[in-house]
């Protein structure tokens, strides 16, 4: 703790807990509707199959994904 005050250094966020409670009905209403409009668009980042968790853990962590990673482990 020393080394934050003495160095000066700060940080800010928020914490997506806080903002759960006050937005919550209003995302379920608005969101789900942009997206299927076209109007939101997100990405996945997809791996097949069971034996590539690891793999893509990694990638999560090191930053190798690009979008939502999603492990497919059936064709259903």
């Amino acid at each position: 703790m020393f080394e934050i005050v003495a160095k000066e250094i700060s940080f800010h966020g928020f914490l997506w807990t806080t903002l759960r409670l006050r937005y919550n009905d209003a995302f379920f209403k608005e969101v789900p509707d942009l997206v299927r409009q076209g109007r939101l668009k997100y990405r996945e980042d997809r791996s097949y199959g069971l034996e590539k968790v690891g793999e893509a853990f990694l990638e999560v962590q090191t930053g190798g994904n690009c979008g939502k990673k999603v492990v497919m482990v059936t064709d259903t």
